[in-house]
């Protein structure tokens, strides 16, 4: 299973959540993987929606995402706004400014006979970044 199917599965399962706390564990159990590898997807989401904290577990709490209201409220809230935008349901809403981006690198790639696009990246873009490239990619494919 790749890791946009996994991220894919993580944000139905959290679509399908009434409550605001879902643990590693559980998450974890869901998706059939190891605890250690739900938790970097969880940081992806509590990063994309601002209504969803990743929270480390301290003192016999566990690891877990909160959200301020109900998980299925926020990603449908999310999901529909999307809608009305014409955009990816999991598209950041808000560029960083110029001033943000850092220095960047212009790659041209032929993806066909004729045109052929342009994709200003990262000059440090790691490779933690062009697997959410790669997943984003994949997501807008028809």
């Amino acid at each position: 299973m790749t890791s946009m199917q996994i991220d894919k599965q993580l944000h139905e399962y959290l679509r399908h959540l009434d409550g605001t706390e879902a643990t590693a564990e559980d998450i974890a159990a869901h998706l059939g993987i190891e605890r250690d590898f739900a938790m970097p997807l969880m940081k992806g989401v509590a990063k994309k929606y601002n209504e969803i904290n990743y929270v480390v577990g301290r003192r016999g709490h566990p690891t877990r995402l909160v959200a301020d209201k109900p998980f299925n409220a926020v990603l449908t809230a999310r999901v529909a706004l999307s809608d009305q935008r014409g955009e990816s349901p999991n598209a950041s809403t808000v560029a960083p400014k110029d001033s943000e981006r850092g220095p960047t690198l212009t790659h041209c790639y032929v993806l066909r006979t004729d045109p052929y696009f342009e994709v200003k990246l990262p000059i440090d873009l790691s490779e933690a970044e062009a697997v959410r490239l790669n997943a984003y990619i994949s997501a807008i494919s028809v």
